[in-house]
């Protein structure tokens, strides 16, 4: 009885036990590999032929009249005509639970490298960012922090009846240009954009732009005949504008529209963000610098102010919890 396992190497890395495999076939030959033009000398006159990926065509089934069954180490059988090993009186079997604990093992796996940031730990490692690093502990990547914050944001409103229904989120990011990634929208259908840092900050452009999107939300408030609530503008930088002939036209705007009780605006500088700059604006409290990339807390006190705020009537003053994500500049 001879058989013929033409690609064993794609199994196995001499870690596998064939004791079981050579008893049911005894004498079995285990090629590491096999190339196409290999294959019909090495199933000539087999009975029983194992392969995870070569192409067992009708022409070579025809070429070994004795051959019996075709096994195939892998959950299809795309590999082989079918209809030919019908016509032939072939059996053909794959294996029908392939890979199971591996295939969990793995879904696992990554699921805690992603959630972990294994690969950014591993390569803040290995570039010298983490010994470069004032806090040990959190290498670089402010940006996935931020990433992070915006998303447990939203998971927080989402837990308030209240705030679910009566906050609504907007985001315009200045990587580079200025792009309203989110409009405005309740936190069930605020989906968080993929946040990556691009060139240069035309933050000026960009403020202007919020200010633009919170004008227009309020007119369709009135038009609609609905109250609301003073809209906060949140900047977020870890730099300074790169548009400074835009920027005293930006912060008279500011300062008019915080003058007049159209918004609020609150700044925030993360790491090397110009604070000289940020003074110019008429932030609520001043520019806050936030401590490391303790983002979490920051939309963490965000959620819930905005929680509050959402209690409360549209007039009502309300006092903000104090930020613990803040240090001194």
């Amino acid at each position: 009885m001879r058989s013929a396992f033409l690609d064993f190497g794609t199994v196995s890395h001499d870690d596998l036990d064939t004791a079981n495999l050579e008893r049911v076939l005894p004498g079995i030959t285990l090629y590491p590999t096999s190339s196409d033009t290999e294959v019909d000398e090495r199933i000539a006159g087999c009975e029983f032929i194992l392969t995870n990926k070569l192409n067992i065509s009708r022409a070579r089934m025809r070429a070994v009249p004795g051959l019996r069954f075709i096994g195939l180490t892998a959950t299809g059988t795309n590999n082989v005509d079918l209809e030919a090993a019908r016509e032939l009186g072939i059996a053909v079997c794959n294996i029908s639970d392939y890979c199971t604990v591996s295939v969990t093992q793995h879904v696992l796996g990554s699921i805690l490298a992603l959630t972990h940031r294994l690969r950014e730990y591993h390569d803040a490692a290995v570039d010298g960012t983490w010994a470069k690093c004032e806090q040990f502990s959190v290498p670089g990547a402010p940006i996935r922090e931020l990433q992070i914050g915006l998303e447990q944001y939203r998971e927080e409103l989402m837990r308030d009846s209240l705030a679910r229904q009566r906050v609504e989120i907007a985001v315009v990011t200045f990587g580079g240009r200025v792009k309203v990634e989110h409009a405005f929208s309740t936190a069930d259908s605020f989906h968080v954009p993929t946040l990556t840092p691009n060139g240069n900050t035309p933050m000026a452009a960009a403020l202007s732009e919020a200010v633009r999107l919170v004008e227009n939300r309020k007119q369709q408030y009135k038009a609609a005949g609905l109250g609301y609530y003073r809209p906060w503008i949140f900047l977020i930088t870890d730099g300074e504008p790169t548009d400074v002939t835009l920027w005293p036209a930006a912060v008279a705007e500011l300062q008019r529209g915080s003058e007049a009780k159209n918004f609020i605006l609150f700044a925030v500088g993360v790491e090397d963000a110009n604070f000289e700059k940020l003074r110019d604006l008429p932030a609520l409290n001043g520019p806050q610098k936030l401590n490391g990339t303790r983002f979490r807390d920051l939309f963490l006190w965000l959620s819930q102010s905005q929680k509050s705020v959402s209690r409360s009537s549209p007039n009502d003053k309300i006092a903000l919890p104090a930020p613990s994500w803040v240090i001194s500049t």
